[in-house]
């Protein structure tokens, strides 16, 4: 416990600490986002007391601060993976670099930080450069997830290599090259899931979705799309919650209807970066 110099982490014993660092910082990063991207999505209603109203009604940043604490998050999960893995590379040898499961993983991380990146972000800057656009991000993702993909492989990872797979299928798409997307997204095992690592532990990052939805009253399924639809639709299911009086209970405001969400149900709960399904539908979107 305490401070470590930076030096101190060009150590082997270190690499599977700094992997788990990029891990919890892409975690952490996704956590900021996800409320903003549901609501600006029409996913969820905001029924509470924070300053998030006019993100459903397709006002998402009336000052540049509304935004900085999710962009610093967004780009410190890109930075640290992939800052790590030259790290790493300078600490293992060529041939242990090529074949580590370590490195696997951090390749997969720093993919799915960038793709994160592109697709919440209009333009960007990396690294104190000049503004780029968001498809920067994908091309970065795109290289980091072929990467992982011949590391994992040699590493004997296939789960690595599927989520690496499913990944780059997913940049693919979005840069057009359904090809591309329709070739990788075979590969990919109709069960396959791999997910951000969300943990009631001290020091860990718990998912704040369920937090304010489970906690507090503060986002809400009334008037969504999915209010119309059956609640137990099992990609997005929800629950009518009542008061003491058998009134349908409100949110935090104290005005809007409180529809629970019932997607994500523990502190714990991860979230999914990739899954097979999600591979079939974009084969069906390539066709």
């Amino acid at each position: 416990p305490g401070r470590l110099a930076d030096d101190d982490l060009n150590s082997l014993d270190a690499v599977p600490g700094v992997v788990n660092g990029m891990s919890f910082d892409l975690s952490q990063a996704l956590n900021g986002s996800l409320q903003s991207i549901l609501l600006a999505s029409g996913e969820l209603w905001h029924g509470g007391s924070y300053d998030f109203g006019t993100y459903p009604r397709g006002i998402l940043l009336q000052e540049p601060e509304d935004w900085d604490g999710e962009f610093g998050t967004l780009q410190q999960a890109r930075w640290v993976a992939e800052d790590g893995l030259r790290r790493i590379a300078d600490i293992l040898e060529p041939q242990q670099f090529e074949r580590s499961a370590d490195v696997a993983r951090a390749y997969v991380t720093g993919g799915f930080a960038n793709r994160l990146l592109g697709e919440v972000q209009c333009s960007s800057t990396i690294d104190g450069g000049p503004e780029v656009p968001n498809s920067e991000h994908f091309v970065r993702a795109d290289s980091l997830f072929t990467r992982a993909i011949a590391v994992a492989t040699a590493a004997g990872r296939g789960d690595l290599a599927n989520a690496a797979y499913a990944g780059r299928a997913s940049v693919r798409a979005w840069m057009g090259n359904w090809n591309g997307a329709t070739s990788d997204a075979q590969q990919v095992p109709a069960d396959f899931v791999y997910e951000a690592v969300f943990s009631t532990a001290v020091g860990a990052v718990g998912n704040d979705l369920w937090y304010e939805t489970f906690q507090r009253p503060e986002f809400t399924v009334f008037n969504t799309v999915w209010a119309d639809e059956d609640p137990d639709d099992p990609r997005a299911t929800w629950e009518v919650i009542y008061d003491n009086s058998g009134q349908v209970a409100k949110g935090a405001n104290g005005q809007t209807d409180f529809y629970q969400q019932k997607k994500f149900t523990s502190e714990d709960a991860d979230v999914p970066l990739a899954k097979g399904t999600e591979m079939l539908v974009l084969r069906a979107e390539a066709a």
